[in-house]
């Protein structure tokens, strides 16, 4: 793959600026400096809070005399436009993903509209909530919570207990929350921001789509699929209602939708969907829009499901080339891309493009955001199981050991990402012979997610099959057939008897049976795996392949 080329959007104050220059002089009115600041203002008030390139491009002449406003002239501000240029300038410098100068703005907004109003005023309240959110994204968690925390407080005080500002600040404390795998506390704020919304407005509103939406993420995460394909489903009929088929609203809870019929293994229905939100998104904003991007993006994720890798290779570069020529090198986006094109090429064997790519992400990554976020985290996971692939033990080790550091100083040591970080780490442990600090990391990161989603969960069946890996391997045969057959169970209680993941199962408690001697009970379990295999995921596919070459050795033997 060629370099990248770094380009930015230019900022240049020039003669081509909608707002007239401003100057010091001495001898000019105080009331021209007044109304120049008043337009600075309004022209900031104007830039949205998820600006395209377009956008980027209009605005990006007026960032220098914002930015003299915001940082001179606040005193020339009446109070109803002070909060406006941070606005504008931090919802600018996200949309360019740089995300810690628009920290600065926000900080400097919280405390303009501090010093000048106190701490009870709805300028206060949004400027908490907007750093929180962009914390967040940083993965500050540790500094969003006490201003989300003082917003509702303050909120609570000022309008009482029942307005539905209250249910802005809950849902922004769900998400938080959800973010650091708090599922119940998540689900608490959420449930209460919905109740709050269906209680002050009138069906169908567009908060209260907001709300469904929330919660429904949060219940796909913890793999409560048909509670999640509920809400989503409710969320699409108020959207429908309020803007019609044909929105990019409908658009986002389409793309919902098929990320769990995804995870059910819905696979025609998921594809469906996908496709309608893509098509809808390219007739309501172009082929080259960031929701058009995120939807081929999911559409590239999906073929991956079905290893049908020359489509999701294909649909990765373009949005990658689309996304880097908009945005810059830069760019979380851009960075996102290249790992999962990384992800792709470790899947297909071109190990040398996926270190490239996965170094590349990394890099981006530290640049926007430092060593400390959970996107770090993650290219390091995906260098480090690159490595594991290749049997680079040595070289995988510090990489996932530093990943799960990371992710344990970011979310304490009960969060789903921990848990990932341990089962990977672990792999590493088995495949160096370390068999009893394997155990103890696939072990843990089993407890761990019992703990965070309970008993019936995908993750859950995932640590079952890692813990029963380990001991099949170690010749343990009799501990492993147990935590097999626990994970088949729970499979196919959660995704039904046709799911891939469940052909996995059966597969692997078939190997079992086999060396065990129990060659009747293993050929009928590979019979029923490349059923499921064979219509759920083609003839060809590698997995197929290999559970009928399975079950070939299998007939071989009874003969």
């Amino acid at each position: 793959m060629k370099n990248m080329q770094n380009t930015v959007v230019p900022i240049d104050d020039s003669s081509h600026n909608k707002i007239p220059s401003m100057t010091s002089s001495s001898n000019q009115a105080n009331q021209l400096d007044k109304a120049l600041a008043k337009t600075c203002a309004q022209m900031a008030s104007e830039i949205p809070s998820n600006p395209n390139q377009t956008d980027l491009e209009e605005f990006a002449f007026d960032i220098p005399q914002l930015s003299m406003v915001a940082t001179q002239k606040l005193h020339l501000l009446e109070d109803e436009d002070l909060f406006s240029p941070f606005l504008g300038l931090a919802y600018f410098h996200e949309g360019q993903g740089a995300y810690l100068k628009a920290e600065e703005w926000w900080r400097s907004a919280l405390a303009a509209v501090l010093e000048r109003f106190g701490t009870d005023h709805a300028d206060v309240i949004s400027s908490q909530i907007n750093l929180a959110a962009l914390y967040r994204k940083l993965g500050q968690y540790a500094q969003a919570e006490p201003l989300l925390l003082q917003a509702l407080a303050t909120t609570q005080n000022l309008l009482g207990q029942h307005h539905p500002d209250i249910a802005t600040c809950l849902y922004s404390l769900g998400v938080l929350y959800h973010n650091q795998g708090r599922y119940q506390e998540a689900e608490s704020c959420l449930r209460k921001a919905l109740g709050l919304r269906q209680h002050t407005l009138n069906a169908p509103h567009q908060h209260i789509t907001v709300s469904l939406n929330g919660l429904a993420l949060l219940y796909r995460d913890q793999g409560q699929y048909a509670e999640a394909e509920a809400l989503f489903l409710e969320s699409l009929e108020q959207t429908r209602q309020l803007s019609g088929d044909a929105h990019g609203d409908v658009a986002t809870v389409l793309n919902n939708l098929a990320l769990v019929y995804q995870q059910q293994g819905r696979y025609a229905e998921a594809e469906e969907h996908f496709n309608t939100a893509l098509n809808m998104r390219k007739k309501l904003f172009g082929e080259r829009h960031p929701h058009v991007l995120i939807s081929l993006n999911n559409l590239a994720a999906f073929y991956y499901t079905q290893a049908r890798y020359p489509e999701q290779e294909q649909t990765l570069l373009t949005v990658y080339n689309v996304r880097r020529e908009i945005f810059g090198e830069a760019h979380p986006d851009v960075a996102l891309t290249l790992s999962n094109l990384a992800a792709l090429y470790r899947e297909l064997g071109r190990y040398a493009d996926a270190e490239y790519c996965f170094k590349d992400a990394l890099r981006v990554e530290r640049s926007l955001v430092g060593d400390r976020h959970p996107h770090v985290a993650a290219c390091l996971n995906g260098l480090g199981l690159l490595y594991y692939s290749q049997n680079r033990f040595d070289e995988a080790e510090p990489l996932l050991e530093q990943a799960l550091a990371i992710s344990q100083e970011i979310h304490g040591n009960h969060h789903p990402e921990v848990a990932t970080c341990m089962n990977n780490l672990g792999l590493v442990y088995h495949n160096q012979s370390r068999f009893e600090e394997a155990e103890t990391l696939f072990s843990d990161a089993l407890e761990l997610t019992k703990a965070l989603v309970g008993e019936n969960h995908p993750d859950v069946a995932t640590c079952l099959n890692n813990l029963a890996t380990l001991y099949y391997m170690q010749t343990r045969y009799a501990d492993a057939q147990p935590y097999f057959q626990q994970a088949l169970v729970l499979k196919q209680q959660l995704l039904g008897n046709q799911h891939p993941h469940v052909a996995t199962c059966l597969n692997n408690l078939a190997s079992v049976h086999h060396l065990q001697g129990r060659s009747k009970d293993a050929q009928s379990l590979y019979e029923e795996a490349l059923a499921i295999r064979e219509a759920s995921l083609g003839n060809d596919h590698p997995l197929t392949v290999q559970c009928r070459r399975n079950l070939k050795v299998i007939q071989q033997q009874l003969q």
